[in-house]
């Protein structure tokens, strides 16, 4: 019969392998270190001395210091997290009532031994491990100090739901909560590379503000908007949004103290608000200025078909100039009342002839 696992309990297991996660990337940046060291030093003259950059060879050489920098610092941050994490393991398996039971967690988790390894460290046999192991996790047995073996619980604003209103209020709504549940997690790099895309996507509004006034009349205005905040979005989730969401759904699932979205989500609106004032502003401002949009094409003013009297061919004209009002109805005037305009055709028929 297959054991059946209690929902809260399953994810207790990934949360002790955190410590052996942080262990292999710790190891993954430090090869990333030296490979980037490496090729700095191939940027090197090959005497071993360095050279006064110029050109394209600086670039290279300014890219592999930052390089390094950059990898360093998360490396320092990961070995912090790590230790933090073996630390919170730790105190949770001493917790622990059964010595034995205590022993096997330390040896698999933050020694990241095999059972087999195991077994000999403790001088079991692998059922009796086996056993100790699964005991903590099967439901049919009782483990209230087994509890404590859970993540402590950071206050979290919901990451599913801060994506999902990124949409509506722009990525700053979504970066700038997701740099605070960063810091919250003790990840600042994180944090920072999250208000990184709050003055990006400030700067990119402020480009579209400037398009939309001087653009305000043509057709592409109606639609641009829309697709516009689509695409940051989108953006935006594949690059960092997404992160914090794997994150979170690893390293916690439901474990966490989920905070009110209903003040950022006031703030939004009222940003929205005064993005609308701006854009009439600028709007308004521009129009007073006498500065029309660009691209504005000159209106038509059309034609006008009539039959003169006395003729069956119809004859085109323009239509005057909205502001020559007189000439608007002169035309039609003179065909039907002017005695003049009536018997002239005549007058020409009859000289014709006599000549």
């Amino acid at each position: 019969m297959v054991k059946q696992l209690d929902p809260e309990t399953a994810r207790k297991k990934p949360w002790l392998n955190r410590y052996q996660d942080s262990l292999r990337r710790q190891a993954q940046l430090a090869f990333l270190i030296e490979d980037a060291r490496d090729q700095a030093t191939s940027l090197q003259s090959p005497g071993g001395v360095r050279t006064a950059p110029t050109g394209v060879h600086s670039d290279r050489v300014a890219n592999a210091v930052q390089r390094i920098d950059t990898l360093q610092r998360e490396y320092a941050a990961e070995v912090d997290r790590g230790d933090k994490i073996r630390s919170e393991i730790k105190t949770a398996i001493e917790a622990l009532p059964d010595f034995m039971q205590t022993l096997v967690l330390y040896h698999r988790y933050l020694q990241g031994l095999k059972f087999d390894a195991v077994c000999r460290e403790v001088d079991r046999s692998r059922a009796t491990v086996t056993k100790l192991h699964a005991d903590l996790f099967d439901v049919r047995h009782t483990f209230n100090s087994f509890h404590v073996m859970s993540p402590s619980r950071p206050k979290l604003y919901n990451p599913k739901l801060v994506c999902a209103c990124a949409l509506l209020f722009t990525p700053i709504f979504g970066a700038l909560l997701q740099a605070r549940n960063w810091e919250e997690m003790g990840i600042p790099e994180n944090a920072r590379a999250s208000r990184v895309w709050v003055r990006s996507t400030v700067w990119l509004i402020v480009v579209y503000l400037v398009l939309q006034a001087l653009f305000r009349n043509e057709e592409i205005a109606n639609w641009l908007g829309p697709y516009f905040l689509i695409v940051l979005w989108g953006s935006w989730m594949l690059t960092n949004g997404w992160r914090q969401l794997a994150f979170v759904n690893q390293t916690y699932g439901k474990n966490y103290d989920s905070l009110p979205i209903g003040r950022p989500m006031t703030l939004g609106a009222a940003g929205w608000l005064f993005y609308g004032l701006i854009s009439f502003t600028m709007a308004l401002g521009l129009s007073l200025a006498g500065i029309e949009p660009l691209n504005q094409s000159a209106p038509e003013n059309g034609v006008v078909i009539r039959i003169p009297e006395g003729s069956d061919k119809p004859v085109i004209e323009p239509l005057p100039a909205p502001d020559d009002k007189n000439a608007t109805t002169a035309p039609e005037h003179q065909d039907t009342t002017s005695p003049a305009a009536t018997h002239a055709p005549a007058a020409d028929t009859t000289n014709q002839s006599h000549s």
